[in-house]
C-alpha cells in the first residue's frame, strides 16, 4: 500500500507511553531560611511550605507567606507551579530575587538552590516529587481511552477506509468483497480479484505488524530512558539531602573545630565523593550530579586546608586545587545551566591559592624584625602583596560572599582569619623592608 492509493491505516496506541504527553504536578517543597537573625523574633526558624497554588512573599502581612524584615519589599515575589516545577518571579522588588548569586526576574527552582529574597537567604528543598498527572486529550479522554493515530492516506478521499486497522478481520472482509460481487454478477475476472484481495490482505498485515513492532521497540527504549532519568533524579535528591544534613551538623558549626572533628568530617565527605563517583559512572550526563561533585570536592578541600596548614603541609593543597580547576573547566560546564555558579567557584579556587600564599609567607616569616636572619625577598613581598590585593578584591564580591557565608562558611572563617591576623604581620614586614 502506498501513500497515494487512498487507503487510510490507523493503529491503537497507549497515550501514557513515552512521548504521549501529559503535565507534571509541582512537587511538595520548602524554602528553608538559612539566616533568621534578621527577621522578626516570631519568625525564628522560618520555613515556607510550597504545597500547591500561588504563594506570595513580602514584608506585608497580606502575603500568603510574609517575611518580616525591612530589606524585603512589601510584595516582593510570587512562587507558583509551572511545567511540573516551582517558579519564582520578582514582582519589581527593590533588593531583588537572587538564585546562587545571580539576580533573576523569573526562574525555575532546583532542589538545593540557594535563594535570596532581598537579603534573606533560603535553600529550596524538594520533599516529595510527584508523578505525572493522567494524560488528557482535552476532550474528556484519559489514559484508559484508546487514541487513534492516522498513518497514511487521505481520509477525505476515501472515508470508508477510516478505522480499517482497528479490526484485522474487518480488513479481510473488505478485501474479499470485490470477489463476491464479481461472482454474483457472473463476471469472468473473479480469480484475479481474489489474488489481488489476498495480496492486499498480506500487505496490510505486514504494515500493521511492522508498525506494532516499531511501537513496541520505541516504547521499550522510551521506558528505559524514563527509568534512567528517574534513577538519576533520585540519586541527585539523595545527595542533596545528605549534603544538607552534613552542612547543618558540620559546615554551620560555630567556633573552632578540633583536629579529630575535622578528620571525622573529612572521612564523611570522602565517602560521599566515592559514592557519587560510582553513580556518575551510571549517569555520566547528569549535570546536577557533576555540580554536586564540585561542591563535595570543595567541602573536602576547605577541611584539608585547615588540617594541613598548621602542620606546614599547605603545599599539598595545590594538587587538590588543580583537580577542582580542571573539573570546573571541563566540557560539561559549557552545557550547564549554572555557568555563573561555576564561574564563581573558579574565582573561589583562585582565592584558595591566594590564602595559601599568605599562610605560607607567615609560616616562613613569623616574626617581623630588622635583625631577623631569614627575611623575605623583594620578589616574595611582591607575590604576597598581589595575593593580598586579590583577597581584598574577592571579599568585596557579593557572589563570593554568598558562597563563603552560606555554602562554605568554614573557608569563610579562614579568609577572615587571614584578614585579621596575617595581613598585620605582612604590613610590618613591608615597613621594615
Amino acid at each position: 500500500m502506498t501513500p497515494n492509493d487512498g487507503n487510510e491505516a490507523t493503529i491503537v496506541m497507549n497515550p501514557a507511553a513515552p512521548g504521549g504527553g501529559g503535565d507534571l504536578a509541582a512537587p511538595m517543597a520548602r524554602l528553608v531560611c538559612l539566616d533568621d537573625t534578621q527577621l522578626d523574633p516570631k519568625q525564628k526558624g522560618l520555613v515556607i511550605v510550597l504545597s500547591g497554588g500561588i504563594h506570595t512573599v513580602g514584608r506585608n502581612t497580606h502575603n500568603t507567606d510574609p517575611i518580616l524584615y525591612q530589606g524585603v519589599s512589601g510584595q516582593h515575589a510570587r512562587i507558583f507551579p509551572s511545567q511540573g516545577q516551582w517558579t519564582i518571579e520578582d514582582l519589581g522588588s527593590t533588593n531583588g530575587v537572587w538564585i546562587k548569586g545571580i539576580r533573576e526576574k523569573q526562574a525555575f527552582l532546583v532542589s538545593g538552590d540557594l535563594v535570596k529574597i532581598g537579603p534573606v537567604p533560603f535553600q529550596f528543598v524538594v520533599d516529595d516529587p510527584v508523578s505525572a498527572a493522567p494524560f488528557s486529550t482535552g476532550h474528556g479522554r484519559t489514559e484508559d481511552d484508546d487514541a487513534t493515530v492516522s498513518l497514511v492516506g487521505n481520509q477525505q478521499d476515501n472515508p470508508d477506509k477510516m478505522g480499517e486497522w482497528k479490526d484485522p478481520a474487518q480488513a479481510e472482509k473488505r478485501a474479499e468483497q470485490p470477489h463476491k460481487e464479481a461472482i454474483g454478477t457472473g463476471a469472468t475476472s473473479s480469480i484475479p480479484t481474489r489474488v489481488e484481495g489476498n495480496s492486499q490482505k498480506k500487505s496490510n498485515k505486514m504494515i500493521w505488524l511492522s508498525i506494532l513492532l516499531a511501537a513496541l521497540a520505541g516504547g521499550g527504549y522510551g521506558a528505559y530512558l524514563l527509568q534512567k532519568e528517574a534513577g538519576s533524579r533520585s540519586a541527585v535528591q539523595r545527595y542533596q539531602k545528605e549534603i544538607k544534613t552534613f552542612s547543618n551538623s558540620a559546615e554551620m558549626a560555630k567556633g573552632t573545630l578540633s583536629h579529630d572533628d575535622l578528620k571525622r568530617q573529612v572521612s564523611v565527605v570522602e565517602g560521599l565523593i566515592q559514592s557519587l563517583a560510582m553513580d556518575l559512572n551510571r549517569y555520566s550526563d547528569n549535570q546536577e550530579m557533576k555540580e554536586l561533585q564540585v561542591r563535595l570536592q570543595f567541602l573536602l578541600l576547605e577541611r584539608q586546608l585547615i588540617l594541613l596548614t598548621p602542620e606546614g603541609r599547605s603545599q599539598q593543597i595545590e594538587p587538590m586545587v588543580n583537580e577542582l580547576v580542571a573539573l570546573t573547566s571541563a566540557d560539561w560546564t559549557r552545557r550547564s545551566e549554572k555557568q555563573a555558579w561555576l564561574k564563581d567557584m573558579r574565582e573561589l579556587l583562585n582565592l584558595v591559592k591566594d590564602v595559601v600564599t599568605v599562610q605560607q609567607f607567615r609560616q616562613r616569616y613569623p616574626q617581623p624584625a630588622r635583625e631577623a636572619a631569614d627575611r623575605p625577598s623583594q620578589e616574595g613581598m611582591t607575590r604576597v602583596d598581589k595575593a593580598i590585593e586579590n583577597i581584598v578584591k574577592q571579599k568585596n564580591d557579593n557572589n563570593i560572599n554568598i558562597l563563603l557565608s552560606v555554602q562554605f562558611p568554614l573557608f569563610g572563617r579562614v579568609v577572615t582569619q587571614v584578614n585579621e591576623e596575617d595581613l598585620s604581620i605582612i604590613r610590618q614586614w613591608k615597613a621594615l623592608l
